[in-house]
C-alpha cells in the first residue's frame, strides 16, 4: 500500500454559441494515509483513494 497519493482533478466548461473563452480550473491534492484515517497507520488503499477522487470530481 502506498504511503502518499496525488490526485489531479481538472474541469473545463465550453460556452457553446458564444465567443467566450472556456472556463478552466484544476485542483491538486497530495495526501497521506494519516489524512484519511486520522490515526497512526500511514498506509492507504486504492479504494479509499478512488473514493476521495470521486468526491473531488463531484
Amino acid at each position: 500500500m502506498p504511503l502518499v497519493y496525488l490526485l489531479n482533478i481538472s474541469q473545463i466548461a465550453f460556452q457553446y454559441g458564444t465567443l467566450e473563452s472556456p472556463l478552466m480550473a484544476a485542483a491538486t491534492l497530495l495526501g497521506t494515509g494519516q489524512d484519511i484515517s486520522g490515526g497512526e497507520v500511514p498506509h492507504i488503499s486504492a479504494d479509499v483513494v478512488s473514493a476521495q477522487r470521486d468526491l473531488m470530481e463531484l
